[in-house]
């Protein structure tokens, strides 16, 4: 369907072109204004993810600092516990599961007074040494 270059121009209408040539427009400008928000939400999201990323650094930061707090902590603490450890009566069994009133009941008498008394009564106790 070959037309001339006369006989083209007379089967085109104008009005038909020019309505054509202004849909064409309206979609052109349609897409630019997409492109547009998109870009637009693009640049907001680049935004939004620096100031995440700024705040995971600085939330690695702060964990980093605890945890070099923590480790000092538990080093006091296991410190601050063999103090207490070496400080307590062997007497005391409270922490293998006897209770505070079992363990005391059960106490052989510590007093110096009485000891002596029975070691001298027993003779095993010798003034000279």
């Amino acid at each position: 369907m070959a037309y001339e270059d006369d006989n083209f121009w007379d089967a085109l209408d104008e009005d038909d072109l020019y309505e054509e040539i202004s849909k064409l427009k309206i979609c052109l400008e349609e897409k630019n204004m997409i492109i547009d928000t998109l870009t637009y939400q693009l640049a907001e999201r680049e935004k939004h993810n620096e100031k995440l990323e700024c705040e995971i650094v600085g939330l690695r930061n702060d964990l980093e600092k605890t945890k070099g707090l923590n480790l000092r902590f538990s080093k006091r603490s296991e410190t601050f516990n063999e103090i207490i450890k070496v400080q307590h009566s062997p007497l005391i069994k409270t922490s293998l599961g006897y209770t505070e009133e079992a363990s005391q009941s059960q106490k052989p008498s510590t007093s110096t007074k009485s000891y002596l008394d029975a070691a001298k009564s027993s003779g095993q106790f010798d003034d000279h040494q």
